[in-house]
């Protein structure tokens, strides 16, 4: 197991270190396993593009079927995170804020991608109405804003994301999720 505040280098995060960071600032990853099965990884970005381009990375990773559950306050970055991820997916639209709609799809003739905001939700009823349990069977990617609110539905295997605000640009980028996460000894 691996010491926790160690840094090291991912070969998927690979693009954050072949290019230097807005006004020189380094960009430090964290990498530890959480419990058996499962792995944190923790990356600090400096800009909306960094942080699209971490997602559009972290991408490769992503298989139909995968829930994403994001965590983070108003304007933490979910919505950048989530337009980097359907890129790197390789689908094409605008993405935005699904806050009114409550779900935005993104569709591909490969893969579809369906962004929900759990914001508004408050009850099994409220979600219930939403359609999200028609979308858990498919074979298609889940990226949910404010899935603390409905933690209790998530599936298994869930891959979380925490995004939190430093300052005006920088974000602490959190994920957690299972081996695709693990260090590979690069």
């Amino acid at each position: 197991m691996r010491k926790r505040g160690r840094l090291k280098k991912r070969p998927f995060l690979r693009y954050f270190f072949e290019k230097p960071f807005s006004k020189g600032k380094k960009c430090g990853i964290l990498s530890e396993v959480v419990r058996k099965g499962e792995f944190r990884v923790t990356v600090y970005t400096h800009s909306v593009a960094e942080t699209e381009a971490l997602a559009e990375k972290t991408a490769s990773l992503i298989h139909a079927g995968d829930c994403l559950a994001f965590e983070g306050g108003l304007g933490a970055g979910k919505t950048a995170f989530v337009r980097g991820l359907a890129k790197g997916l390789g689908l094409r639209g605008d993405v935005c804020s699904p806050t009114f709609s409550l779900v935005n799809e993104y569709r591909s003739d490969k893969l579809n991608l369906y962004h929900f905001d759990m914001y508004r939700i408050e009850t099994a009823d409220d979600l219930y109405s939403t359609g999200y349990f028609d979308y858990l069977d498919t074979d298609c990617v889940l990226a949910i804003e404010w899935s603390e609110n409905i933690t209790a539905y998530l599936p298994e295997n869930t891959v979380f994301v925490k995004i939190r605000r430093i300052d005006d640009q920088t974000r602490e980028i959190t994920i957690t999720g299972d081996e695709r996460f693990e260090d590979s000894g690069d």
